[in-house]
């Protein structure tokens, strides 16, 4: 049995393998690399075995995307159950664990070539593509929105959520050189400052 047809048997591993071959794309060359001949040819499939996956472009990127998201949205689970087991008894925190949970999946290191490799190229093309910004704005908002606390508390979070943001995209364009005890001193006073929010 050729390879070929094996693939077309099994479209539940062809649709992983064509993202992986974008994704793998687009770090290595950028996004304006990632054509569909191009992708087709990274994964050895022909472009119209692609298509059935990814009718075009904007859906290939829209799925790339989604997994991009998901897995942040892991991320901040992971997070955020490790944050849980680690203050059962400190109710009193509870209410900034999603923060502190946000905070540490946006300033981790990214696994090289997962998912949030990619996702910092995906939002740079909505600062240019009101398109994508169209499509893909729910998402973010879902994951940015802030929480339903008290004005001043939901405040407070959301400036350590702002922080986060603000220290990858200095990570992201290199113009911030932190020494690494400053960056850890940063993120310990945004720690802080998600706790003892009934203050």
């Amino acid at each position: 049995m050729s390879d070929a047809h094996r693939r077309k048997k099994q479209p539940d591993v062809l649709r992983p393998q064509l993202l992986q071959s974008a994704s793998q794309l687009a770090i290595e060359e950028g996004l304006a690399s990632v054509t569909l001949d191009a992708v087709a040819s990274r994964a050895g499939v022909s472009k119209g075995g692609l298509q059935h996956h990814f009718p075009n472009k904007q859906a290939l990127l829209d799925a790339l995307f989604a997994e991009a998201v998901a897995a942040f949205n892991a991320d901040i689970a992971a997070a955020s159950a490790a944050d849980a087991d680690a203050g059962a008894h400190a109710n009193a925190d509870d209410k900034g664990r999603a923060a502190r949970a946000y905070i540490q999946a946006t300033v981790q290191e990214p696994k090289k070539e997962g998912p949030a490799s990619y996702l910092h190229l995906l939002l740079a093309v909505m600062l240019t593509d009101a398109d994508a910004r169209e499509r893909w704005s729910a998402q973010i908002a879902e994951i940015t929105r802030p929480d339903p606390l008290p004005e001043a508390q939901a405040a407070r979070l959301m400036i350590c959520r702002l922080a986060a943001d603000g220290l990858w995209i200095a990570q992201l364009l290199g113009y911030q050189s932190m020494d690494p005890s400053l960056k850890a001193e940063v993120l310990r006073q945004l720690d802080q400052m998600t706790r003892g929010l009934e203050q």
